[in-house]
């Protein structure tokens, strides 16, 4: 497509130290995999000089969360309506809005794709659209936006876990 990358998200929003390191070295801008607000920000890797933009995300906000379902592996048994999900979404785009928030959907393909749930996103795009003042755009957009008017780059301190117990002690009754 002659489009190079700008951002980054984990499968499963599942994240380790490492990556932001190396997407600060092959020159990415952002990533969306963390879960830990509703506002981007700046925050730097342990060992890379420079830093990245994180967009949070939220299940909730997810697709998968809503329509997914694979039996044996995910979901919960239940597919939503298209309705209902798209009344709970423009309950948080609306919030969202009057809180001066980021509004991240996450979308695949494959199943908001499917024509009921595709008419209903299109009513929430056009929703969205009417709030007064609100920026409907991309995420490379958004994360140009929170470098050039954000100066904080947030460290996020690394914690430690305690270290694995070999042995558990059981108390025996005498």
């Amino acid at each position: 497509l002659g489009i190079r990358p700008s951002g980054y998200r984990a499968p499963w929003w599942e994240m380790n130290w490492h990556p932001p390191d190396l997407l600060i070295q092959r020159g990415f801008t952002y990533d969306s995999s963390l879960l830990d607000g509703d506002v981007p920000y700046r925050f730097r890797g342990e060992r890379t000089d420079g830093d990245l933009v994180e967009i949070p995300v939220d299940w909730g906000l997810d697709d998968w969360e809503q329509y997914a379902f694979y039996p044996g592996w995910t979901g919960s048994g239940v597919i939503e309506s298209p309705a209902k999900v798209r009344e709970m979404w423009w309950l948080e785009a609306s919030a969202h809005h009057a809180e001066g928030s980021c509004f991240v959907l996450t979308n695949h393909p494959f199943i908001s794709g499917r024509p009921s749930r595709a008419a209903a996103l299109e009513q929430l795009i056009a929703d969205v659209r009417k709030l007064d003042g609100i920026w409907v755009t991309t995420l490379a957009e958004i994360a140009a936006h929170t470098k050039k008017t954000v100066t904080e780059i947030r460290r996020i301190p690394r914690v430690e876990a305690p270290p694995v117990i070999s042995a558990l002690a059981v108390p025996t009754a005498d």
